[in-house]
C-alpha cells in the first residue's frame, strides 16, 4: 500500500491540481472530488511501476509506458482547463453529470475486473514474465485489452461529466495514439512468445470494443 501512495499523490497533483492552480475552488467541486477518488481507486487496484521498469523493458515496451503517461496527463489537463477557465464551471444539474458519472463508474469496474482477472500478469510495461499465459476468461473473453477499454472509458466519462467537448475530443485522439503504441508493442511481444495460440485468440476477439474493434 505504501508504495502506491506516492504515485497516487503525484498523479493527482500533476494531473488534477496543476491544471486547476488558477481556480483552486474547483477542487471542491463534486465532479473533481469524484474524478480524484476514481483516479486513486484505479491506482490502488493495480501494481505500482518500479522506478527503473520502463528502462529495463525498453526492448518490448517501445516507450509505450511514457506515451500512456504523458497522454494520460494531457487528456486530463485539456478537459479540466476547458471546464475551469472557459465554461465557468457549469452546474452539475444537467444530463451530462449523471451520464458522465455513470460512464466513469463503469470504466472503474471494467478496468478493475480486467486487472483482477489478469492477476500477476498485469504490469505497467510490456513484458513477458515467468509462467505467462494467454488469459481468455472474464473481460478477456470479450476483448483482448479490457484494461485499456476501461481506461479509455474513464476519459470519455470525464469529458462528458465536465461538459468539456473539445477536451473530450482531444482525450479520445490522444489516448487513441497512446494505446495504439501500447497495443502494437504488446501484441507483437505476445505473438512472438505464444505464437499460434495468441493468433487464434486474436481471431476470436476484438482489441478494445466487443464485436467492433
Amino acid at each position: 500500500m505504501s508504495k502506491k501512495i506516492k504515485p497516487i499523490l503525484l498523479f493527482i497533483i500533476v494531473g488534477i491540481v496543476l491544471p486547476l492552480v488558477g481556480c483552486l475552488e474547483g477542487l471542491l467541486d463534486i465532479r473533481i472530488v469524484l474524478l480524484t477518488t476514481a483516479s486513486a481507486l484505479v491506482f490502488l487496484t493495480q501494481p505500482a511501476p518500479r522506478p527503473t521498469e520502463a528502462k529495463e523493458q525498453a526492448g518490448t515496451d517501445r516507450n509505450s509506458f511514457w506515451w500512456i503517461t504523458v497522454m494520460s496527463l494531457l487528456s486530463l489537463h485539456v478537459p479540466l482547463i476547458e471546464w475551469a477557465y472557459f465554461h465557468d464551471m457549469k452546474t452539475v444539474y444537467t444530463w451530462s453529470f449523471p451520464l458522465g458519472v455513470g460512464v466513469l463508474l463503469l470504466s472503474i469496474v471494467f478496468r478493475v475486473w480486467a486487472i483482477r482477472t489478469l492477476g500477476r500478469f498485469f504490469t505497467a510495461t510490456v513484458q513477458i514474465i515467468e509462467g505467462h499465459q494467454v488469459v481468455q476468461t472474464g473481460p478477456y473473453a470479450l476483448v483482448r485489452h479490457p484494461s485499456y477499454t476501461g481506461a479509455y472509458l474513464s476519459y470519455l466519462g470525464t469529458g462528458i461529466m465536465l461538459e468539456a467537448w473539445i477536451g473530450l475530443l482531444f482525450a479520445m485522439v490522444a489516448m487513441g495514439i497512446a494505446y495504439y503504441q501500447r497495443i502494437t508493442a504488446e501484441e507483437e511481444a505476445l505473438r512472438s512468445h505464444f505464437g499460434e495460440a495468441y493468433v487464434e485468440y486474436s481471431k476470436k476477439t476484438k482489441r478494445l470494443i466487443p464485436f467492433v474493434f
